[in-house]
């Protein structure tokens, strides 16, 4: 199966509409076919972590010269012979 989502994670990206801009962090894909991005703003000058947004694929530009490595592919949760935790 081929990837459906025309930008990478990691890309720089602007919402065209209302200029907000970040990191490409999450990607959606619904039934109805829309596809969204979830853009991740640097924190602000006072160091406080400032809330992402989800945007559709036909309003954002994305800076193809400054994507972010995705170099890891662990995902936190248990993987082949890690057992998931028991209760």
């Amino acid at each position: 199966m081929s990837n459906p989502f025309k930008f990478p994670l990691g890309a720089k990206a602007t919402d065209r509409v209302t200029n907000f801009t970040g990191t490409i962090t999450g990607r959606s894909d619904y039934i109805a076919g829309c596809r969204q991005y979830c853009i991740t703003p640097k924190v602000d000058g006072d160091g406080k972590i400032l809330e992402s947004h989800w945007f559709d694929e036909e309003r954002i530009d994305v800076d193809e010269a400054q994507v972010v490595p995705v170099t890891s592919t662990k995902t936190g949760g248990p993987t082949g012979s890690e057992r998931a935790p028991v209760r």
